[in-house]
């Protein structure tokens, strides 16, 4: 679907899936509000809006009329845009979904932040993500494949990737990027089976 708006007297277009019309809106909203605090400049051709976990390329078409483009997930989303934001939108909706089913407060994993992960995670049933403390371009998180009692990433063959590579590497995990330092999550294939807050106290368990 097509999603068109006017902000204070210029027309801002995106494109989306149609399941994803709440968080266009919200969209929409925070956008409205980004320009009351930053003045219109917020709405020029090449102006680079960050949202949640991605960031948003701002494209002039047109006198008074301006598009919004999402990074190239599929190619290269450093340097290439797209069209649109199905990608990141229906992430985000998942994230913000995630944590207010935990009950927390959101600290965003950006999909240029980079994530270790052991190697054989890939391919393993169960896995495990435990966060430390984000530095800058270092997300905090690492994907594990050893049992949850006795973690040793020392055993392991470890690898790094942009946090947007989970997309192809493991995009279930996607969904719990935005939890804080402290958190660790087990997957059992596609499924959460339980998350443990920093106290090791079972926030949730399936």
């Amino acid at each position: 679907m097509q999603f068109s708006t006017n902000i204070y007297g210029k027309t801002l277009t995106f494109k989306c899936h149609e399941a994803s019309h709440l968080q266009a809106e919200r969209l929409v909203e925070f956008v409205k509000n980004l320009v009351v605090e930053r003045g219109s400049e917020v709405l020029r051709d090449g102006n680079r809006i960050q949202v949640g976990w991605s960031v948003l390329t701002v494209k002039e078409r047109g006198t008074g009329s301006f598009v919004l483009l999402e990074p190239d997930f599929s190619d290269d989303p450093f340097h290439g845009v797209r069209d649109n934001l199905a990608c990141t939108l229906s992430v985000q909706t998942e994230q913000n979904d995630f944590t207010s089913r935990i009950g927390v407060a959101p600290i965003v994993t950006s999909f240029q932040d980079k994530v270790v992960y052991s190697k054989s995670c890939v391919r393993e049933q169960r896995i495990y993500l435990e966060r430390r403390r984000p530095r800058p371009t270092d997300s905090g998180w690492f994907i594990g494949s050893n049992h949850l009692g006795a973690p040793d990433r020392e055993c392991e063959e470890l690898a790094a990737c942009y946090a947007y590579e989970l997309l192809r590497l493991r995009p279930e995990v996607m969904k719990v990027l935005q939890l804080p330092p402290g958190y660790l999550v087990v997957f059992d294939g596609s499924e959460v089976e339980a998350v443990l807050a920093a106290d090791d106290e079972t926030v949730f368990s399936r």
